[in-house]
């Protein structure tokens, strides 16, 4: 196996680690503490050396280690370390490659040539700074806004320099007049004192305290300026991406670009994992949409807002030079995510799927409620019928798409009979102004809530059949023809749908068999065509007495009726006005596949049926049956049978057994 050696405990060296993780290289890391060799990775092919070296000890570790090359990506401001570094190599002979860094790195440093530039750059920033350069270039920092109030100066305890710091307008409390030396506790108390999110120091070396400013931030969360990076210039220096690319090349390594897909949690920057924090300080790059890309700080990498698939590949194909992309998601990336665009690129990536918390578990957590029996529904960008789902369901949590999304659903809720049920609205969860209210549904009619907002819905009496056919005695009857109860029962099973069927019922009369599928496919849809406006009246009170928000009634006459609605997976044909043959097209036309089911009462609509379906060699094993039925009616003392006209179900086309 080849031998690189790489010096540095930087993000840098980290992520040269990380590239070439299992592959045929050894890599013998370099770095100078404890805690950056526990920031590593961990495999066979990765060699860890922790501890400073002299001159010497670096021309040995050449010579026991026998490296091909050695990139040196030790801090900018490490010159000392980069002479030695780059000494060794020179005497032992080993390639070198100072890895050279932007101004802004990764691992919580920045670094500018001028007190100037370093508060021009402070200027357009938020937060306490902390300023450690001295009392010698004070009047700088005032160029920084509200630096009376966001920056404090650590200064020795002259009268002088505390008089010069009050002569240009800084007040006496952002004063910390102390003698050195500060250790590492020191200036972590001094950061959390003064709430700094920024510590700025010069290039003053290890005897100047450097080390232990840049642990302080590093274990108070605070980010560290550099003034002067003075840099060890040779004519080995490559970028990050450069440098990568020269090793693969060098030998002969074939690895893919790293996408990591992110789920972004609730919101809040506190929800986000760990992990997903780690991914995204280790991109390159970042994508996602504005407000998910707003929720935690990029270090000014560089962002593409979109969310928009195809734009979202192109942006990756033309822009090569970021190994490590982030594309940032809402919520959990398994749950109603945009996630499932982006593993398309799995042969071009290797795609690390990052779990977040989704604000439907965060909700039900913070109601202190359990989760694994509720139906989870998302109205973004979607349609979905909640008056089924809330029927045969104890618990519904739905994902809001608008600012009416509660009202409306509350308003369909008292429409269709279940005013009885609890509501209750999350909104903004997470954030500061996080909102829940509860109440019934007709108290939430025209309520507006914010747009990222979850409503749970529990109903305490859910319909729990999944076989059963209603009475007949149940439905609105009018002077209507409806399909009995013993017929319209073995039709149903005869027509084979599930709870995502999309079924029309053509020639609904009454709407009992639409009804009755309705509530069979909870989840699907059902298209009630019906030409007569009578029936259709009934159909509307029948579609409100049982709750079938998912029964879409369609006033005309098939096949002409047919052609605005969507494609079926199964037809049920009660009545069609002598024009069979014409809709069975119609809906072949829509798809080949629908399964069908047809009553007939005479011998003719029989024969039509037998004759229109052998027509069709898919159709040659059509089942018939005719089903009669007799009621037992009393006639005096006694009781006898009376027959009702027998029926023929003829039932065809797609998969009797749907399990199949």
């Amino acid at each position: 196996m080849s031998v690189i050696a790489v010096f540095g405990g930087t993000t840098e060296g980290r992520l040269i680690a990380e590239t070439f993780r299992n592959t045929q290289l050894n890599i013998h890391m370099c770095v100078a503490t404890e805690y950056g060799a526990s920031l590593l990775p961990k495999d066979g092919n990765i060699h860890i050396h922790t501890g400073r070296m002299s001159l010497s000890d670096m021309e040995k570790f050449m010579h026991d280690v026998t490296p091909s090359l050695c990139i040196d990506a030790t801090h900018p401001y490490a010159s000392e370390v980069t002479e030695n570094i780059f000494s060794a190599c020179k005497n032992t002979g080993i390639e070198y490659i100072r890895l050279s860094r932007s101004p802004s790195s990764e691992d919580g440093a920045l670094c500018f040539e001028s007190i100037e530039k370093a508060a021009e750059f402070l200027d357009g920033t938020k937060g306490n700074i902390l300023i450690t350069t001295g009392s010698k270039d004070m009047e700088k920092y005032t160029a920084i806004k509200d630096f009376k109030r966001r920056c404090f100066l650590r200064i020795l305890p002259i009268a002088e320099n505390i008089a010069k710091c009050g002569a240009l307008g800084f007040e006496s409390r952002n004063i910390i007049a102390l003698h050195p030396p500060f250790d590492e506790e020191m200036n972590i108390s001094l950061i959390r004192h003064t709430s700094a999110k920024w510590l700025v120091t010069k290039n003053s070396g290890k005897e100047g305290g450097f080390d232990e400013k840049y642990n302080a931030c590093l274990f108070a969360g605070a980010r560290l300026v550099v003034i002067s990076r003075n840099e060890f210039k040779n004519n080995g220096s490559k970028g990050l991406n450069e440098t990568i690319e020269y090793i693969k090349n060098k030998f002969n390594i074939n690895i893919k670009r790293e996408l990591y897909i992110i789920g972004m949690g609730t919101g809040a920057e506190n929800m986000l994992t760990a992990e997903a924090k780690d991914c995204i300080s280790r991109s390159d790059a970042v994508i996602g949409a504005e407000r998910i890309v707003n929720i935690y700080n990029t270090h000014n990498k560089p962002v593409f807002i979109s969310y928009d698939k195809n734009e979202i590949y192109d942006f990756i194909h033309k822009n090569t030079q970021y190994r490590r992309i982030a594309f940032l998601c809402s919520g959990d990336i398994g749950f109603f995510s945009a996630a499932k665009n982006m593993r398309g690129l799995s042969d071009e990536f290797e795609i690390y799927n990052i779990s977040g918390i989704a604000s439907p578990v965060y909700f039900m957590n913070k109601l202190n409620k359990p989760w694994e029996n509720t139906v989870f529904v998302s109205l973004h960008g979607r349609k979905t019928d909640i008056v089924p789902l809330v029927l045969h369901n104890e618990s519904v949590c739905v994902l809001s798409g608008s600012k009416n999304t509660a009202s409306d659903i509350c308003g369909e809720l008292v429409r269709f009979g279940l005013e009885n049920t609890a509501v209750t609205i999350g909104e903004r969860l997470s954030y500061d102004d996080e909102k829940i209210t509860q109440g019934k549904p007709s108290e939430f009619i025209g309520y507006v809530c914010d747009t990222l907002s979850l409503i749970l819905i529990e109903n305490g009496k859910p319909f729990a059949k999944t076989a059963f056919t209603l009475k007949d005695s149940s439905f609105i009857r009018g002077k209507v023809p409806m399909t009995k109860e013993e017929v319209r029962s073995v039709s149903i099973a005869k027509l084979c749908v599930d709870k995502n069927s999309v079924v029309y019922d053509i020639g609904a009369g009454t709407g009992s068999v639409s009804v009755e599928l309705a509530l069979k496919c909870f989840e699907g849809k059902v298209y009630a065509v019906e030409k007569s406006k009578k029936a259709i009246e009934l159909i509307e009170k029948n579609k409100l007495k049982f709750h079938a928000e998912n029964l879409v009634i369609t006033e005309g006459e098939a096949p002409e009726a047919l052609d605005s609605l969507p494609t079926p997976t199964h037809a049920f044909i009660g009545g069609s006005g002598g024009r069979l043959k014409a809709i069975i097209e119609a809906v072949r036309s829509k798809n080949i596949h629908t399964r069908f089911v047809i009553n007939a009462i005479t011998l003719d609509t029989l024969a039509e049926v037998k004759n229109i379906i052998s027509s069709y060699d898919e159709y040659k094993d059509a089942d018939i049956i005719q089903l009669g039925v007799s009621r037992a009616e009393k006639a005096g003392n006694y009781h006898i049978m009376k027959g009702e006209n027998p029926v023929y179900i003829i039932s065809f086309g797609g998969k009797e057994n749907t399990h199949e």
